[in-house]
């Protein structure tokens, strides 16, 4: 069977939006992150410094939550499908940021979402792309090569004056090195690790400036993330 896209599954969420220099970080942000704390009290500090501020949670729901002097992000690794707990939390981040560094107007906000599925090799991931029909090759060898391809690639972009997207649709090998700490040796074995996988990356985003008080966050997440899975099946043909 042709790949669809209900065959990948979400891998990664990431919001993100830019301000103009919000100088306030530099004595609120204690605030910033006392006030989210209260709701959150599951992140920790993970990098600190004046223009740049990190929190994250670990475990099988990663989260990282970034404040810096032009623009906030929020990332989540294996979030629930529907993006409910990772919308209530950029909404809860952004509004305590917006208002204690007195952002008035986002220069750009955006949505990326990572989609994912695994294959046994290399060649098994680049012939799923390739049924799509996405993307064409000549039947006779190019190049002086008639091998099976591997790691084809799509990316597409279109923009207007006030939004825009991204989707890059690829098959990737990916190796994972995992390296014990100095010290830890001969308690933990170094280990690698390789993924053969079709990733579906895309970003959706408006690039033109728009007030804060009138930016519903939560609302849009929701609506974004609902054209980001309707507009993807499109080209796969669903």
């Amino acid at each position: 069977m042709n790949l669809r896209f209900d065959d990948l599954a979400l891998h990664q969420a990431a919001f993100e939006i830019r301000y103009d220099d919000a100088f306030l970080l530099w004595d609120r942000s204690g605030s910033v992150w006392a006030e989210l704390l209260s709701a959150q009290p599951d992140l920790r500090p993970t990098h600190a410094e004046p223009n740049k501020i990190v929190f994250a949670r670990r475990g099988d729901r990663e989260l990282q939550l970034t404040v810096e002097l032009r623009r906030l992000v929020v990332v989540a690794v294996q979030p629930d499908t529907q993006l409910s707990e990772f919308s209530e939390i950029v909404t809860r981040f952004a509004e305590i940021a917006v208002r204690n560094l007195q952002i008035s107007v986002c220069s750009r906000v955006g949505l990326r979402v990572s989609f994912m599925k695994e294959y046994a090799d290399r060649e098994a991931a680049a012939e799923a792309l390739l049924q799509t029909g996405m993307l064409s090759l000549p039947p006779d060898p190019v190049f002086g090569l008639s091998t099976p391809v591997v790691e084809p690639e799509i990316s597409i972009r279109r923009e207007d004056s006030k939004n825009g997207f991204s989707l890059r649709l690829k098959a990737e090998t990916i190796t994972f090195e995992l390296d014990p700490s100095f010290g830890l040796a001969k308690l933990i074995k170094p280990e690698s690790i390789l993924k053969h996988r079709i990733h579906l990356d895309v970003d959706s985003y408006i690039q033109a400036p728009i007030e804060a008080s009138k930016l519903y966050f939560s609302d849009w997440i929701n609506q974004t993330f609902h054209v980001i899975k309707r507009d993807s099946r499109k080209f796969f043909g669903d």
